[in-house]
């Protein structure tokens, strides 16, 4: 009964409070630094734990270095060693 009074008393006497308007600077709750680092700190965890996904983008990561790597190894200083670096036929 007591949850019935409070509920009234709320109704009935905070009706005729004026409302104050909060003026938000931003549509979200926190800032966007915050929210950065909350993701960017759960991303590197999920990573972390799973073990198999690390490898694999590790392993991705070191051959696309040495392909990009060895595509510019001892290309010659003309146009033509330039288009046999980037496969371009003319």
């Amino acid at each position: 009964m007591n949850l019935q009074r409070e509920m009234e008393y709320i109704l009935f006497h905070d009706r005729g409070l004026s409302v104050l308007h909060a003026q938000r600077r931003s549509e979200f709750a926190t800032g966007w630094m915050y929210q950065f680092t909350t993701l960017f700190g759960r991303s590197i965890e999920r990573n972390w734990r799973d073990v198999d996904y690390l490898f694999g983008k590790l392993m991705l990561n070191i051959i696309t270095g040495l392909f990009i790597g060895f595509t510019y190894f001892k290309t010659n200083n003309s146009i033509q060693g330039t288009q046999n670096a980037t496969f371009v036929r003319v």
